[in-house]
């Protein structure tokens, strides 16, 4: 099949260039009819090569756009069927976009374009005074943005997505995070809170729906085990984190000093087709605080001290992962401190539940039998119970959540500690 365009040369005060100038097309996203040029050229090679890079693009069926961001944005919001409300909030969102980034074409947008954009939304608004965005509103704004290069991409625009490689997180880190030795100065400064012991009340119904473990087979998990799930499991549900909550954990976002005993939840790690996500906690991307029972202080003190161990013969150790994957022959990707990996701790655990035949779906049973330990067996009042989950949600009044003090929710994880492993 013969090649489609024209090569053509002309003079310049520099000297001789070479154009490539393809048919005119019509422009799949605003319907304009032009045709693609490269100018400049220094000799017929590059022409030719122009020619060809052309050629091979029309030969899978795309053809290039010059419509900008803001073209595509309104473009897809007219084709697409979008509740009013709904186009209200992309209006809301689209004023935020910077007018340099609006007026750009959409294939020249790269990954430094975005990660720019964000940079520059964060700092006008702190240029006003205004607190910083949530992580999840500029989660959403990056959302927006993508959907744009995903219709395009729809339309057979070969422009690919550089948003899916950029992390807001990281990018605006100085925002979002709060590094390990500045959040126990300030966890300090605040000092524990006054005592005020909640009042017990029943709670008929399950929390959640899944298989709960027995208190037998809880003891067995700590006879079971050995490092460094151990340790891992027995903090997933003396504490009720979350699975990816606990594998996020860092030393240096963790205090075992005595009156403190106070973690900074802020990153999960999980798995999604093969590939690890190291992401914000769920729900609202915002970091929280775990108060550790004496007992999760015992065992962490026993991981970090056979971790240390191990740190021994690695002095190339990176990273400060609490829970950290041992070096097996057929690990993939393995490193001297790096994490355990979600889908091998959930193979192993599994392994473990169908040989001791224990009913479960996943990590996730400890705490689901955590909180219904809580709930049922003992009474706890729900919005103490969801000030150690983690929730906000809306089954909870605002007066109630906001009155679990840090003593009552240390009653409440020392409570059901007792009940399955007895008194320390």
């Amino acid at each position: 099949m013969p090649m489609v365009g024209t090569i053509s040369s002309y003079e310049t005060n520099d000297g001789p260039r070479w154009r490539f100038r393809g048919p005119m097309r019509e422009d799949p996203i605003t319907g304009r009819k032009g045709r693609h040029t490269v100018n400049g050229l220094l000799s017929y090679e590059e022409a030719y090569q122009a020619e060809i890079q052309y050629n091979a693009k029309i030969g899978l069926l795309t053809v290039d756009t010059a419509a900008t961001l803001e073209e595509v944005i309104q473009l897809r919001m007219a084709e697409t069927s979008i509740a009013h409300n709904t186009v209200a909030s992309y209006m809301a969102k689209i004023r935020r976009l910077p007018e340099w980034l609006m007026k750009k074409p959409l294939a020249e947008i790269d990954k430094g374009h975005i990660e720019t954009m964000l940079k520059d939304i964060m700092e006008r608004r702190i240029k006003h005074g205004a607190e910083p965005y949530k992580l999840s509103y500029m989660n959403n704004l990056l959302s927006l943005v993508s959907g744009t290069f995903e219709y395009a991409m729809q339309k057979r625009v070969p422009v690919g997505n550089p948003c899916t490689q950029v992390s807001p997180k990281k990018v605006l880190a100085q925002y979002f995070k709060t590094e390990g030795e500045d959040w126990k100065s300030q966890r300090r400064e605040r000092g524990p809170a006054s005592a005020n012991s909640w009042e017990q009340r029943s709670i008929d119904k399950a929390v959640g729906q899944g298989p709960v473990m027995s208190k037998d087979n809880l003891l067995r998990v700590q006879e079971d085990f050995s490092y460094p799930y151990q340790g891992y499991l027995l903090t997933t549900f003396l504490q009720a984190t979350r699975r990816g909550e606990s594998l996020g954990l860092t030393w240096d976002r963790t205090d075992l000093e005595d009156g403190y005993d106070v973690a900074l939840i802020q990153d999960t790690i999980t798995v999604s087709s093969g590939k690890i996500h190291i992401t914000p906690v769920p729900k609202n991307g915002q970091a929280r605080e775990t108060l550790l029972d004496p007992l999760t202080v015992e065992v962490l003190e026993i991981q970090r001290d056979l971790q240390n161990k191990i740190k021994e013969e690695y002095p190339n150790w990176k990273d400060g992962w609490v829970f950290t994957a041992l070096y097996h022959p057929n690990a993939k990707g393995w490193y001297p401190g790096k994490y355990i990996r979600p889908d091998s701790l959930l193979s192993t655990f599994q392994e473990w539940a169908r040989r001791r035949r224990v009913a479960n779906d996943g990590i996730r049973v400890l705490r689901r039998t955590w909180a219904n330990i809580a709930a049922n067996v003992l009474g706890i009042p729900p919005y103490v119970i969801m000030r150690v989950l983690g929730h906000t949600g809306e089954t909870v009044t605002t007066e109630h959540y906001t009155t679990a003090t840090d003593e009552q929710v240390r009653d409440a994880i020392a409570a059901v500690r007792d009940h399955v492993f007895g008194p320390l």
